[in-house]
């Protein structure tokens, strides 16, 4: 009796964890259509950039997918090595030439969107004509973007060596082509 509920909990587990398998981005993501996939709502327990913990549901979205690596070219006037979505789902990571780095984090239907956004904002100017409200600023090593629209939430980053004073509206440009998919 023990040996047969034991196989049967076995059996029972593999099922399990087949069910909830996940599956690997297609090859070459971020270099065809903008055509935004999408997988189904996922219950999510995150922490907010301010500390806060939230529970919601967002739709998983290929982040890399939101944009070309030409929409990236053109914009940032560097080639694109590589585009690879982050573990975390929410961002994906363009390696672009010479080391440079840009990087999207969309948080869809995000509770604390708010918070993250005002957070990000600290000490950033503000930038009309992107969403509800936006801001921007030169950290130490990098450039942020940070727009609010409604519970959506959007960063984008670039390495400090890429970003050029006066030339922050190549970044407005990829937001705006973000927001537009989402």
């Amino acid at each position: 009796m023990a040996k047969t509920m034991s196989i049967s909990l076995v059996v029972t587990f593999a099922l399990l964890v087949a069910a909830c398998g996940g599956s690997a981005p297609p090859p070459g993501a971020g270099t065809g259509s903008p055509a935004v996939p999408q997988t189904a709502g996922t219950t999510t327990a995150k922490t907010s950039a301010a500390g806060t913990s939230v529970a919601g549901t967002r739709a998983a979205l290929d982040v890399c997918a939101l944009l070309t690596d030409a929409e990236v070219e053109t914009e940032t006037g560097l080639q694109v090595v590589s585009s690879d979505p982050e573990p975390n789902g929410i961002e994906c990571l363009w390696t672009l030439e010479e080391g440079n780095r840009f990087w999207v984090v969309l948080r869809v239907d995000w509770p604390v969107a708010r918070d993250d956004f005002d957070f990000c904002a600290i000490d950033a100017a503000p930038v009309s004509g992107l969403g509800d409200e936006a801001a921007q600023k030169v950290l130490t090593d990098t450039y942020a973007l940070c727009v609010l629209r409604g519970d959506d939430y959007l960063r984008l980053g670039a390495s400090d060596q890429m970003w050029r004073a006066g030339e922050d509206s190549r970044f407005h440009e990829l937001a705006r082509l973000v927001l537009e998919r989402v």
